[in-house]
């Protein structure tokens, strides 16, 4: 007996599109909010940036 949970693949696809976009927003929202004028490790600020665009080649993979 499986104790497991099993998802289809489109469901699966579904929870990882979203996945990734939450994480997109979050990014974004904190670029945004340092462009505001608050604080942001100049560091993050291009790790940001690049994985934004990292994130826009998958979400598309993914059909978002």
């Amino acid at each position: 007996m499986s104790k497991g949970l099993e998802l289809d693949y489109e469901t699966a696809d579904r929870i990882a599109l979203l996945s990734l976009k939450d994480q997109r927003m979050y990014l974004q929202t904190e670029l945004d909010a340092y462009e505001e004028g608050a604080w942001l490790h100049p560091e993050d600020v291009v790790r940001n940036h690049e994985l934004i665009k990292a994130l826009n080649v998958l979400i598309q993979y993914y059909g978002g």
